[in-house]
């Protein structure tokens, strides 16, 4: 059942997750009779309508369609001056500096793996002025086993960092740790079955990294949503992840498209992930539970002995 429509502004809206924006067009807006088309089928269809904007200006016009519905704000941090930012939801960026204009809002953090583990002392400052961080590694492709210890380590450091702030009643949020505390069902990123976006053109495809790629089109705001192969996208279909416990894996289709091409098997760069931040969790929840016990009740997170299920199937 879907839940949520993307729509991007502008060819050159930036990515807000794995995915690169690869457009070749410099900065076209949609048009706003397109937008508006939008809009109005989210609606009917009681969508929550999420819009990306670029770091340049829009149009009146669609700044006129913009006003008539209510919308989650995902603003570049170099909006065309930080005045904005004020005005935005969730802030992308591609480094860990707090802004002053975007205190206690959602900030996207897009880092590559050896940025993100060499920061962590920034993380740690950008948690306490933001109302939750989601880290998103933009080169998850290039994550070698080699590197499974050092992720580690920055979990653990993150992991601790954490755990005191909870025990001091300050309830950081930071997606690769404390998602999978406050969960208890899978809940990723879901594209194609909670989720669809809406190109320039006013084509509906499962997310914006699909854009393009025709056999992933599904519908247009003329023509309504629908497609032969979406059922591929549901979690039903791809038996290990259904029971795996992982539950803040974003299981990213793009992702899954570009290390396996199927868009419901991850590759193991996301299953070792996803696992090593399980295990950080783990470790919060026991650190948590000793200092402050009356803060996470009815939560456990058992221990496994893999990081990749795959190599469990392999063993049976």
């Amino acid at each position: 059942m879907l839940k949520y429509i993307t729509i991007p502004l502008s060819s050159d809206c930036g990515s807000f997750c794995h995915f690169e924006n690869d457009s070749d067009t410099d900065g076209e807006l949609i048009d706003a009779g397109v937008l508006s088309k939008a809009v109005v089928w989210a609606m009917k269809e009681n969508l929550s309508i999420q819009i990306v904007y670029p770091c340049g200006e829009v149009t009146d016009e669609i700044e006129k369609v913009l006003e008539t519905v209510d919308h989650v704000k995902i603003m570049p941090a170099d909006i065309g001056g930080t005045s904005k930012l004020c005005d935005a939801d969730i802030v992308v960026c591609e480094d860990f500096s707090p802004i002053e204009e975007a205190d206690n809002k959602i900030y996207i953090v897009r880092s590559r793996f050896s940025t993100l583990v060499a920061s962590s002392d920034k993380l740690k400052k950008l948690l306490l002025r933001a109302s939750k961080v989601n880290i998103v590694i933009t080169d998850i492709h290039d994550f070698r086993k080699e590197d499974v210890e050092v992720y580690r380590e920055f979990l653990n450091t993150m992991a601790s960092f954490v755990a005191d702030c909870y025990a001091d009643d300050a309830l950081v949020h930071l997606n690769i740790i404390t998602d999978r505390l406050l969960l208890d069902e899978m809940n990723n990123c879901n594209a194609g079955c909670e989720s669809i976006a809406v190109s320039l053109r006013g084509d509906f495809y499962p997310c914006v990294g699909l854009f393009g790629r025709e056999e992933f089109c599904c519908g247009s705001v003329d023509n309504g949503y629908g497609g032969h192969n979406l059922v591929l996208f549901h979690r039903d279909h791809a038996p290990i992840c259904k029971i795996c416990d992982a539950y803040h894996c974003k299981r990213c289709t793009w992702l899954n498209a570009k290390l396996t091409h199927e868009v419901n098997t991850p590759g193991w760069q996301q299953c070792y992930l996803s696992h090593l931040e399980r295990e950080a969790s783990a470790s919060v929840l026991a650190m948590v539970n000793a200092k402050r016990p009356d803060l996470v009740v009815n939560k456990f997170i058992p221990e496994l002995n893999y990081l990749d299920p795959y190599t469990i199937i392999k063993e049976l």
